[in-house]
């Protein structure tokens, strides 16, 4: 750099002292006449910049110094607000290339302090001056904030000083500035921060009466400079480091828009040259993967531009809304949006009738295709297929457990829901791996039909298991599986809505994440009625599929808010599992079908029985029938409230196993073991029901009386004495107990049999 012109320095100088509107600037920043004398600061002389053609003057200048402390013929500018004429920068500036700014000669002292810009470098020199922090400390800048002297980016500047101070003010750019520099010292830095209560930065600090032991204390107590991660991605500004957070693409749910992908045909004309050097034009085709966004817009991934000598490994891809994704769109083997559908909706000519009008044809379709036992069932699975359209927006998804006895229709429910439900697939007997697999690649409602080993403790299944009890969050879903044929380790999302069936039954952990759905042997009185039942075609299908991933397109800000109005923080796990169900209830606006939920769920939390304990399992059973007004009660009866305790609890159904002890003679001996009914034969009557010849014993009043105490405890009243006790038995087709291998039932039906011969 040239040397200093002394007169046109004094010059400037001059025309600041004359200044009063400038010298009040500089009053409000702090300084006084000494440092304002030994940086040399001055206003600057009038000047005509030829290229816009406009006066320029009156900026704050500051000669640099160089090593030795000596000005130099280079200047820094600053512009005052409402003194400077036509600043050439909006704060500050520079001709040319960022410089280093020195508060004085270098000389011995053995740290550096980095200040952000030359004002903070003034005020912390006056605070210091005259002290023995000043003989320590050498304080810098550059002349530009925010950008580095080229001086800078080599690690051979900064190995001159034992410790290296980075004394950035606060705010954003600071914290920008200092982190950016921590990583080309080349060497440890120390951050020295500002306390966060002077909003001023370091002329708050001095300001406020801070003396040099609290800078030294915060000096001593400096942290070790670190590079700096943004906490936001999706800032529209700003460089530096940000998490990488990418997004599986393929169905997902991003910034208030649903993603669903497709693979189009993409017709292009390409030119060439043949074998004679001729120009060739020639149509081409290839495949193209597009995602369709829920604003009827159309998207392609793409990678970014990239520093030269980036690694193929570290390029980063987004879509072309900006999202970031961490792989190649992908179409969905198992999609089920077809493309004429998708075309309407991206044209904005499809129409969807509203949802109620479409769960009304789903239960029709499902009643037409699959006997329940349990009415209020249908609910359940006729609501599980609109959520299965939208899953990816709530955190969490119900899984549904079929269970029940060999050939009582669990693998065909499973069929039938997969022809109504969104990216469905069918896995029947497979490895584990491609199970997972499947999970991950569909994106959508997954059967998994008859996995016995969900039941077992151990055995090769075992991941699968545990990735399967965390699949109802979305957060807990993503799961990094080993193939352990092939070694390769891989992150799959197991996140979504699946059906489970098994004659089994489900552990604790993996059962409470779970909807039960009991499946039975139709009765034979049912029979004739349930086949004449009209079938949906497979047209029909596919066209109620394609309404509904419109529908669910259509409704997103919908679903979205009716969720976060149902969703209360805080919610157990039940409640977390049942909310998409109630979302979709809610939305229809169908009074009956949200009742025929509540019912069904009011089930599901039925509290528990433990199997490995007949005798309480029998206790609760006797204590419901009298709870529900009989005082006088048939062994029959209560074997069959046994069982319907069983087949209502955790998905156990009753089977040959149980069929040991929950019989009549079985009960009929741990009965009497209880002083809870009279056995002596005056007391004890028989009475004919349906042909059969039943013998019912009187419960003891003292019972009686103990259960109408904890009745009225609880605010009920005791109902003991209203019901006949044959009342149990109702018609077959509409009674409680008629899929539990009722004896009074098979006598009944035989006998119609008989008759009929």
């Amino acid at each position: 750099m040239r040397p200093l012109n002394p007169d046109f320095h004094a010059t400037l100088r001059k025309r600041l002292r004359e200044n009063v509107r400038a010298i009040s600037y500089l009053s409000d920043l702090g300084l006084d006449a000494e440092t304002i004398d030994y940086f040399g600061l001055g206003l600057s002389a009038p000047y005509t910049n030829r290229k816009h053609d406009r006066e320029q003057a009156d900026a704050l200048v500051y000669p640099l110094r160089d090593l030795s402390g000596d000005f130099v013929g280079k200047y820094g500018y600053y512009n005052i607000p409402d003194v400077t004429k036509n600043p050439a920068g909006q704060s500050a500036w520079i001709a040319g290339e960022p410089r280093t700014y020195y508060d004085g000669a270098v000389n011995g002292r053995r740290s550096i302090f980095v200040c952000g810009e030359p004002k903070d470098l003034w005020r912390n020199w006056q605070a210091l001056r005259h002290t023995p922090l000043a003989d320590e400390l050498l304080l810098i800048s550059s002349t530009t904030a925010g950008a580095f002297p080229r001086a800078w980016l080599d690690p051979a500047f900064w190995a001159k000083w034992e410790i290296v101070y980075l004394g950035h003010g606060g705010g954003e750019t600071n914290e920008q500035a200092a982190a950016n520099l921590a990583e080309v010292v080349g060497r440890e830095a120390r951050r020295v921060m500002v306390p966060e209560w002077f909003a001023g930065g370091w002329t708050e600090f001095w300001r406020s009466g801070a003396g040099t032991e609290e800078l030294a204390r915060l000096l001593e107590e400096a942290p070790i400079a670190s590079l700096r991660v943004q906490p936001d991605e999706d800032r529209p500004l700003g460089y530096g480091r940000f998490p990488y957070q990418p997004l599986n693409i393929n169905g997902a749910y991003h910034n208030s828009f649903l993603y669903y992908t497709a693979q189009v045909l993409r017709r292009e004309v390409d030119l060439h040259r043949n074998e004679k050097g001729e120009e060739v034009v020639a149509d081409v085709e290839r495949l193209e993967t597009v995602v369709i966004r829920s604003d009827r817009t159309v998207h392609t991934a793409r990678h970014v531009p990239a520093p030269k000598g980036t690694r193929e490994r570290d390029r980063i891809l987004r879509l072309s809304d900006g999202t970031l994704i961490d792989r190649e769109p992908q179409p969905n083997k198992y999609g089920t949006w077809s493309w004429p559908s998708i075309g309407s909706y991206l044209e904005g000519a499809a129409k969807t009738r509203p949802l109620a009008e479409i769960l009304r044809d789903i239960m029709s379709y499902l009643r037409a295709s699959i006997w329940l036992p349990f009415e209020e069932d249908y609910a359940i699975l006729t609501l599980v297929v609109p959520v299965t359209y939208v899953q990816r927006i709530f955190n969490s998804v119900p899984l549904i457990f079929l269970n029940g006895p060999p050939a009582s229709g669990k693998s065909e429910t499973g069929r039938a829901m997969a022809r109504v439900c969104a990216n469905a697939c069918v896995c029947g007997q497979s490895s584990a791996a491609s199970i997972a697999r499947f999970i991950d690649e569909s994106k959508g409602f997954v059967v998994l039909d008859d996995l016995e080993v969900i039941g077992e403790k151990s055995g090769e299944f075992g991941e699968l298991a545990q990735a399967l009890k965390l699949s109802y969050n979305k957060t807990t879903a993503v799961k990094l599986w080993t193939d352990i044929r092939t070694m390769r380790t891989q992150t799959l999302d197991f996140y979504g809505v699946k059906m489970i069936n098994n004659t089994r039954g489900a552990d604790g952990i993996l059962g409470s994440r779970m909807l039960r759905i009991q499946t039975r042997r139709i009765p034979e009185a049912l029979k004739d009625e349930f086949a004449g039942l009209v079938k949906s075609a497979d047209h029909q299908l596919a066209g109620l599929r394609d309404e509904l991933h419109t529908w669910a397109f259509e409704n997103v800000a919908a679903v979205d808010e009716q969720y976060r109005l149902l969703s209360a923080k805080g919610a157990d796990r039940a409640d977390e599992i049942m909310a998409p169900l109630r979302v979709m209830a809610s939305i229809s606006g169908d009074a009956q079908l949200k009742a025929q939920l509540e019912r069904a769920l009011g089930r599901q939390q039925q509290a528990t029985v433990d199997l490995s304990n007949p005798v309480e399992v029998m206790k609760k059973a006797f204590h419901r029938l009298v709870v529900q007004g009989y005082d006088t009660i048939s062994i029959t009866h209560l074997v069959l409230e046994i069982r319907d305790l069983i087949s209502n609890d955790c998905g156990k159904s009753f089977t040959a196993d149980m069929a040991e002890w929950a019989c009549p003679e079985t009960v009929g001996r741990m009965l009497r073991r209880e002083d809870f009914i009279d056995f002596s034969p005056e007391r004890t009557k028989r009475i004919r029901v349906r042909g059969a010849n039943l013998r019912f014993y009187p419960v003891s009043p003292s019972y009686i009386e103990q259960v109408n105490g904890a009745l009225a405890a609880d605010g009920g009243e005791g109902g003991v004495t209203v019901k006949r006790p044959q009342e149990f038995c109702q018609d077959c087709e509409s009674c409680q107990y008629r899929t539990l291998d009722c004896e009074i039932m098979a006598r009944s039906l035989a006998g119609r049999h008989a008759v009929s011969r």
